[in-house]
């Protein structure tokens, strides 16, 4: 694959999974804890790696759609002073790169547990 972006939308209270169960209806997640990062997934050592292939936006509005979580403004790292305020993740394949079928990648979150 040479086009290729994932999304992820971190839970928080009162949050909806963001694909639709029936038309027009999102089913409420029930995250009863947010999960902020604690800082940039570039800057986390152990996904050095994966940095050679994929790169990383963030989004700080909380969405409970897919529409407005896939077309909402998507940010690069210098472009937060915050990342606890960080909704989403997109993580996209870099321009030029592969990735080879049945290809795996770790990647890490620093994420602050609030429970």
């Amino acid at each position: 694959m040479n086009d290729i972006s994932f999304i992820d939308t971190l839970p928080f209270v009162g949050d909806n999974v963001i694909v639709l169960i029936n038309k027009n209806v999102y089913k409420p997640r029930g995250s009863q804890f947010n999960t902020p990062l604690t800082r940039s997934l570039e800057s986390v050592p152990e996904n050095a790696e994966v940095l050679k292939t994929l790169m990383y936006f963030y989004q700080l509005a909380p969405q409970n759609a897919l529409e407005a979580v896939r077309d909402g403004e998507w940010l690069a790292e210098g472009q937060i002073t915050d990342f606890t305020k960080v909704k989403s993740i997109k993580i996209q394949l870099k321009p030029g790169k592969v990735l080879a079928s049945k290809t795996t990648a770790k990647l890490l979150y620093p994420i602050k547990n609030t429970i």
